[in-house]
């Protein structure tokens, strides 16, 4: 995961991870024309698909590093939108026990609150601050998403993101995306 604190130092910027993954896509792979590969992203990894996407040289051209189709399974892209999202990682303990109710998990919800959630939360933050501008933040031209098209995956019920409300912001926002909602899963849970 790199989000973690022991690799932030080999966290990239967003134009070394593009040119990182187009030398990749041309050496590795042989692609030297657009639209030949799909990107895929989970969670936090949708920030790196966000930084492809953002490429400003896809607004005015068409370089390899453009993916034919893009999907974003529970995507952190686009949760600087919805207020929700920013609640999860301050919650006070009262709050997680009425998102989860049963006092059986209790001990779980707690460990997960304190060592994973508030840790995400933080690293997330850092890695942010680490990446200048809105790089991570997806931030696609309509004739971009009908050249590429999009598949977004949410889990309905996902404790660390307001899948409804992201999929009712994406409606809005991006009408040509292809949103799919998961409604029993869990996080990843599709996957």
């Amino acid at each position: 995961n790199c989000s973690r604190s022991h690799y932030q130092a080999f966290f990239p910027s967003a134009v070394s991870f593009r040119d990182a993954l187009e030398r990749m896509l041309q050496d590795e792979l042989g692609i030297t024309s657009p639209g030949r590969y799909l990107l895929l992203g989970h969670s936090l990894g949708t920030d790196f698909c966000s930084m492809v996407m953002n490429d400003p040289r896809l607004a005015h051209g068409d370089p390899p590093v453009r993916p034919a189709r893009l999907i974003l399974m529970d995507p952190v892209c686009f949760v600087q939108e919805i207020p929700d999202a920013h609640r999860l990682p301050f919650w006070t303990f009262r709050e997680a026990r009425e998102k989860y109710g049963s006092l059986h998990w209790w001990p779980t919800i707690l460990l997960v609150l304190l060592f994973v959630i508030r840790d995400e939360f933080n690293q997330e933050a850092t890695k942010r601050a680490i990446v200048p501008g809105t790089d991570s933040i997806f931030r696609c031209s309509n004739a971009l998403l009908n050249r590429c098209p999009t598949l977004v995956c949410l889990s309905g019920n996902d404790a660390a993101l307001p899948a409804w409300k992201i999929h009712d912001y994406l409606r809005a926002q991006f009408p040509q995306m292809q949103v799919r909602m998961d409604p029993g899963l869990e996080h990843g849970g599709f996957l």
